[in-house]
């Protein structure tokens, strides 16, 4: 009964605890700063008299993403210890993964703060205009998905992140060296067409444009990928029909923490 009640807790927050990712990122941003300010450091420094590492700001930071990576492991001698029931079991070790898919989540949206930050961030302040006209946001926490494609163009063919937020798709070269623009397309503009199991044509018609065509944006990509970049942008654009705020992923099955090709 116990086992049951905490792994049905997992699974209802699961999808709010991805706040850790961002917490994750600003810990990043925070060393970054200590790192490069002695007047910082010598700050942080005085708020320990002890001088004990435990007591220490890196040590305190932490521990809520330690307890994050822990969770996956909690569940499974959880589960381990109720296998005599199987439905109990099940439903444990279906937290187990949940865990384990956040866990992974957070891990993405690091190296994403890690390799891409600067990127993006020029990216956000290149276009804020545009995304605050359409009412668009572009942060951490409104990521959905994130796999490498590759964007089929006239002349070249350009290997590019495919970033799903809840209310944009951005398509970013994976080099700052590439030709190619990046591009932002508002989620209620897009529309898609299989070209075949391992592509998609993403279709961008303006809102209250005089434009009859869209505009044609083909990518390749894998065909599990590809099936879970259907289904999540088909989710969003209900959910933000609705006027809700999509969950970053649900589960590790439906792929919906999953990042197929991870910055590097």
């Amino acid at each position: 009964e116990i086992a049951s009640s905490v792994s049905k807790v997992f699974i209802e927050f699961c999808g709010h605890l991805k706040i850790h990712a961002e917490y994750a990122a600003a810990f990043l941003r925070l060393q970054r700063a200590v790192s490069g300010s002695n007047e910082l450091k010598e700050r942080l420094k005085a708020m320990n008299p002890s001088g004990e590492h435990s007591t220490s700001y890196e040590s305190r930071m932490i521990q809520p993403l330690q307890r994050v990576a822990r969770y996956p492991l909690l569940l499974d001698s959880l589960a381990r210890g109720c296998s005599s029931n199987r439905e109990t079991a099940t439903g444990v070790e279906q937290a187990a993964s949940k865990m384990r898919s956040l866990v992974h989540y957070v891990n993405e949206m690091l190296r994403i703060e890690e390799h891409l930050s600067p990127r993006l961030k020029s990216i956000k302040a290149k276009h804020a205009q545009f995304l605050l006209s359409k009412g668009l946001r572009m942060e951490m926490g409104e990521m959905i998905m994130l796999v490498k494609v590759l964007w089929v163009q006239t002349t070249t063919e350009v290997d590019c992140f495919l970033f799903v937020y809840s209310s944009l798709v951005l398509l970013l070269p994976s080099t700052s060296s590439s030709q190619a623009e990046s591009v932002l397309l508002p989620l209620d503009e897009v529309s898609f067409q299989e070209a075949s199991e391992s592509s998609l044509l993403l279709l961008h018609i303006p809102l209250f444009s005089s434009v009859s065509s869209p505009f044609v944006y083909h990518i390749n990509l894998p065909s599990p990928a590809k099936k879970h970049l259907i289904k999540h942008i088909k989710k969003a654009r209900l959910t933000l029909q609705k006027g809700k705020r999509p969950l970053s992923g649900s589960s590790k099955s439906d792929g919906g923490y999953a990042s197929d090709h991870p910055p590097s």
